[in-house]
């Protein structure tokens, strides 16, 4: 690239001759296979600190949302284990539902 600069002031044309520079640097280093695979070892490095730090990002918000999720899935949970159950005739023994009081209540004249 050839740009004249010669009637521009001295801080465009220092400007341009670093920008020059670079721009050949970073040219010689996408040309070359070396730099490419030591760009693929640092992402390959970085890459389970990224996960890990994502994880415990979203493990802080599990505290407050799994009694939400609780009260969510647990009655599916219970709906699908017993349906599960029921469809191999597995029975279920439930405890006795009616409550018999015997004698009489304190304080409750019959």
């Amino acid at each position: 690239m050839q740009f004249d600069l010669e009637g521009q002031p001295g801080i465009v044309q220092q400007v341009a001759s670093h920008a020059l520079q670079g721009w050949s640097l970073a040219k010689g280093w996408l040309l070359r296979p070396v730099a490419w695979m030591q760009f693929g070892l640092l992402v390959a490095a970085c890459l389970p600190a990224l996960i890990d730090t994502a994880r415990r990002f979203v493990l802080s918000f599990a505290p407050p949302v799994l009694p939400l999720l609780a009260r969510i899935f647990s009655p599916k949970a219970l709906v699908a284990v017993r349906n599960a159950l029921k469809d191999n005739d597995i029975g279920i023994p439930y405890p006795n539902l009616v409550v018999a009081l015997k004698g009489g209540l304190p304080g409750i004249s019959s």
